[in-house]
């Protein structure tokens, strides 16, 4: 597709997404009116299963209080049947007193079982309605099948419907995003048509500009000089008689005028003499007077080293003092 289709298909898609969008909020609405719903419903559960299981546990503390009345009757009654049965055998009293007893006894002990039945029964109620009420809590029921018009159902639905809502979304903005990224491309290179990247083949500072805008290049043409600041070099201009102690590997160190705080080191990596008197490519040396200074260019190449400060275009240009370190 051209630009102009693209963009009208933006537009078209555009539109798509708003509807969505629209339809989402909607959604999102009835589900706020369902989760109220539901909210509402939720607090009349808990609130019945509360109910229940307060009753139930007021039951049960009835009915451990009546076990705790038998027990303390059939104590007592122990204890009567005990002393009867021991003053029966001294013939302190008859024999029918200690049966009474024991027959009392027995009742008490009939009391105990049945009470403690129907605290057993009663806890077991208390734990039943206790497990209702946590389950109400979290929303769920142990008691019956939820029907098809409660909120939780609807609430539900709802919720998967906006999940797909929120999909299709998804992948229409998707499609806007592609198409765009595409439109982008397209504008990029008609932009790239009109102006073209230069590649430098060092990184460095821009030491010159050569070309102007506006004017013609054609291939070959010098376009700027880069200073590659890790080949940097100094030239020292020494006596020929101090070519004796100085020769191609000698270390040295530089101490710059304008920065007292850098000192730089490298090591000598040529040596020309005949400076005046013999240029390079010539075979014939001019004759210098007896008393004419004798000089000879010696480079020293500087170490590799990242110790330079912005915008000083890495020293070059800088002067200073030189010295060798002769053994």
């Amino acid at each position: 597709m051209t630009p102009k289709d693209v963009k009208t298909w933006l537009q078209r898609r555009r539109g798509e997404l708003g509807a969505a969008k629209a339809k989402l909020a909607e959604l999102e609405s009835l589900l706020a009116s369902a989760q109220a719903d539901d909210t509402h419903q939720h607090h009349l559960e808990v609130t019945e299963s509360d109910r229940r299981l307060a009753a139930a546990q007021a039951e049960l503390a009835a009915a451990r209080a009546q076990l705790a009345n038998a027990k303390a009757r059939q104590e007592l009654a122990q204890i009567n049947y005990e002393r009867f049965v021991s003053l029966a055998q001294q013939g302190a009293v008859p024999q029918s007193q200690a049966d009474a007893a024991r027959t009392e006894l027995k009742q008490s002990q009939a009391q105990v079982v049945n009470h403690q039945r129907t605290v057993d029964a009663a806890a077991r109620t208390v734990e039943a309605l206790a497990a209702e009420a946590q389950a109400a809590q979290l929303g769920l029921t142990l008691r019956n099948t939820r029907s098809n018009y409660d909120p939780r159902l609807r609430l539900q639905e709802l919720k998967l419907q906006i999940a797909e809502q929120k999909a299709a979304i998804r992948g229409i903005e998707a499609e806007i995003a592609a198409q765009q990224e595409q439109l982008a491309q397209a504008e990029r290179e008609v932009a790239q048509r009109q102006v073209v990247p230069i590649n430098t083949p060092v990184a460095g500072y821009v030491w010159r500009v050569e070309a102007r805008q506006g004017a013609f290049l054609g291939k070959g043409d010098l376009i700027l000089q880069v200073l590659d600041c890790q080949r940097r070099w100094v030239d020292v201009f020494l006596d020929e008689k101090m070519l004796r102690l100085v020769h191609p590997g000698t270390r040295a160190r530089i101490e710059l005028y304008g920065d007292k705080w850098v000192t730089l080191r490298g090591r000598v990596s040529s040596i020309r003499s005949g400076l005046g008197r013999l240029n390079p490519g010539d075979d014939m040396v001019i004759p210098i007077p007896e008393n004419y200074p004798r000089q000879s260019q010696v480079r020293v190449e500087l170490d590799v080293s990242d110790a330079w400060r912005e915008g000083n275009f890495c020293y070059v240009g800088y002067t200073g003092k030189v010295t060798f370190e002769i053994n």
